[in-house]
């Protein structure tokens, strides 16, 4: 009996009935694609928004100009974060 059945149940996929091979592996199969679609999309959001956060090196010079003068006293601190702000919106 326990030849018949396989380890696990396995044996009924080669026994020639066509139900448990088709009914199970499509529903496998879908899943696995599921999952693969959604790790593309997971991967593909994390690489826009590591793009979008990161900064250029003429933004990152920018930033650290502006730094400079903020702590010089060049600027006032209102100065310091709207510009900031318009430096990280690029």
């Amino acid at each position: 009996m326990m030849y018949y059945r396989g380890i696990g149940g396995l044996g009924r996929c080669f026994d020639g009935s066509l139900g448990y091979m088709y009914g199970g592996g499509f529903l496998m199969m879908a899943g696995a694609l599921i999952v693969t679609v959604l790790a593309v999309v997971l991967v593909v959001m994390l690489v826009k928004k590591a793009r979008r956060n990161s900064l250029s090196r003429e933004d990152r010079e920018s930033l650290d100009l502006l730094n400079e003068r903020f702590v010089r006293g060049d600027i006032s601190e209102e100065d310091y974060t709207r510009m900031k702000k318009v430096l990280r919106s690029k």
